[in-house]
């Protein structure tokens, strides 16, 4: 195995030598991969949600490769995560999924397949079986509920600005800063069953 290490390690700087050496030849094998889609890449799922945009635009800035899925057919080998926004209502976002037919091939990819994804906001909401605001059933992926948060005169709604946050040990928390934590615009938390799963919370004045 020593030996086969080697010869991998010399393959690989020989490889690094005839790309530095051969600069443009590296750009148009760049710029192929760029416009075939051959780089591993984030699927946004593009269902009609509201934040979809500012969600490009933070992938966009930070060089992430991704693509926008406006249909299950958008679907490609390349893609190794999905991102699934959401703004506006509980039932709204389901009924959208629904219609667009994207509820039974998110259940497959995830349940099935075990494909990683990131709920963002509602779309964070909708991952648990069900919510406060609405009678639809979310996809039940993580066992729970969201919740109202309560009101009163120390407790304005929307939850609305810079909070910092509390982190437990997780992959997720590599980078992040607690004491900057997250920008916050909400009125409703998801609660799940197994506080196992749970790697972040904030606290809103004095409730948690």
């Amino acid at each position: 195995p020593s030996h086969d290490i080697c010869r991998n390690q010399i393959s690989f700087l020989r490889t690094l030598r005839f790309f530095k050496e051969n600069w443009k030849f590296s750009l148009i094998v760049f710029y192929c991969f760029y416009i075939f889609n051959l780089f591993p890449m984030i699927g946004i799922i593009d269902y009609g949600s509201w934040n979809i945009d500012a969600i490009i635009f933070a992938l966009k800035i930070n060089n992430i490769p991704f693509k926008r899925l406006s249909s299950i057919n958008d679907f490609h080998e390349n893609i190794t995560h999905l991102m699934l926004p959401g703004v506006g209502g509980f039932d709204e976002t389901m009924d959208l999924l629904d219609e667009k037919r994207w509820v039974p091939w998110l259940n497959e990819k995830v349940v099935n397949e075990r494909f990683p994804i990131l709920g963002v906001c509602v779309g964070m909401q909708i991952l648990v079986n069900g919510s406060s605001e609405g009678i639809k059933n979310g996809f039940g992926w993580i066992k729970g509920y969201v919740k109202k948060l309560p009101f009163h005169e120390k407790l304005p709604l929307p939850h609305m600005g810079w909070n910092s946050i509390k982190l437990f040990n997780s992959p997720f928390s590599e980078g992040i800063n607690p004491e900057i934590g997250f920008y916050f615009l909400h009125n409703y938390f998801v609660c799940p069953d197994d506080d196992s799963v749970i790697f972040s919370t904030s606290n809103y004045r004095d409730w948690e």
